[in-house]
């Protein structure tokens, strides 16, 4: 039965792709960039293309024989003759356990920068709230001035009216 499982190569490619997890366990045993992620998501078996017109009674030789490996272990030993106990198997890092990542050593720089941009911000919302005031304060200032003197001019206009009509009068 084989298993289909996900492949990663490289990390610095980022290329994902599915595959046979005996290939795939075989390759991460021999690259350190290759390795299996996640479980695996389908199962299916193992099968050989034969010709279906097959003249040399292929498929009743290689059955029996699948057979015979498979109950006197021989297909275990070679899993782990390849998989467990191959020669070239490099030891790698458990890439779930390498932190790219931000340390607890240099996370106290991160609460600085939060720190400063909290700071900031309040900051320039003083600034704004204090300009925003001050330019609203004037506005009605200058409003209220406005309608001052619209009163001063219109009782002006009515004094010199009545001047002049005294004035002309006589």
């Amino acid at each position: 039965m084989t298993i289909i499982n996900f492949i990663f190569f490289n990390q610095f490619t980022n290329l994902l792709l599915p595959g046979e997890s005996l290939s795939i366990e075989y390759l991460s045993n021999l690259d350190c960039d290759v390795y299996s992620v996640g479980p695996p998501f389908s199962f299916r078996s193992l099968a050989f293309p034969i010709n279906k017109e097959d003249k040399h009674g292929l498929k009743e030789k290689l059955d029996p024989i699948i057979k015979k490996f498979k109950e006197n272990g021989k297909i275990e030993s070679l899993r782990a003759k390849y998989l467990d106990l191959n020669q070239d198997k490099q030891v790698c890092e458990d890439f779930r356990k390498l932190t790219n990542g931000i340390s607890l050593y240099n996370s106290g720089g991160l609460f600085i920068v939060i720190g400063l941009g909290v700071v900031l911000s309040l900051l320039s919302l003083s600034f704004e709230t204090y300009v925003i005031s001050n330019f609203v304060k004037k506005s009605l200032k200058a409003k209220q001035n406005f309608e001052k003197n619209q009163n001063n001019i219109e009782t002006t206009k009515t004094m010199y009216k009545t001047f002049f009509r005294q004035l002309f009068k006589r």
